[in-house]
């Protein structure tokens, strides 16, 4: 039995000595592992800090322009001799709004030319020289033009007049 215990003891240490082998060769692993993987963990870290991050398309809103033909509008003045000549331009909401300010005809039958001039003409004709002249009375003019259309073109369409611009404005 004498032989058996350093037998049993030789064993023991060659299973320890096993054990710690797999121990040591585990860990090379392990840092091997590291090693090769922590560039390519950086990498991508870094490309992704760096990358513009895509934010989402806000929705287009479509601005349409259309132009009136040219007035001519005697307006309120004393003398009755002065005029204002005028090129309006009006940006809508809506580009379907755009066959309301045509001439109404079998293709379009909500054409309302005619309707919207007349009631530029009726606001135009009501201001004196002396306020078209000012800067503060365009502005006022082409505020309660866009409000009228608005209401006048409310039933008709979904889109709204945004603004009134002049692209012509002379008074004589």
């Amino acid at each position: 039995m004498a032989e058996e215990k350093p037998i049993t003891k030789e064993i023991a240490d060659n299973e320890k000595a096993r054990q710690t082998r797999s121990m040591v060769m585990l860990l090379m692993g392990l840092s091997v592992a590291v090693m090769v993987l922590t560039p390519i963990v950086t990498i991508y870290a870094f490309r992704s800090m760096t990358a513009p991050k895509e934010e989402p398309a806000a929705p287009e809103v479509l601005i349409t322009e259309v132009a009136l033909p040219r007035l001519q509008v005697n307006v309120a003045d004393p003398s009755g001799n002065r005029y204002a000549q005028l090129e309006i331009v009006i940006e809508v909401s809506d580009p379907a709004m755009l066959n309301l300010f045509s001439e109404p005809d079998a293709k379009n039958p909500k054409g309302r030319q005619k309707r919207i001039m007349a009631t530029v003409i009726n606001i135009v004709s009501d201001k004196t020289v002396a306020g078209l002249l000012s800067a503060e009375g365009k502005r006022q003019l082409a505020t309660e033009i866009k409000d009228t259309l608005n209401d006048l073109l409310a039933k008709d369409s979904a889109g709204n007049v945004l603004d009134v611009y002049f692209s012509g404005f002379l008074v004589q």
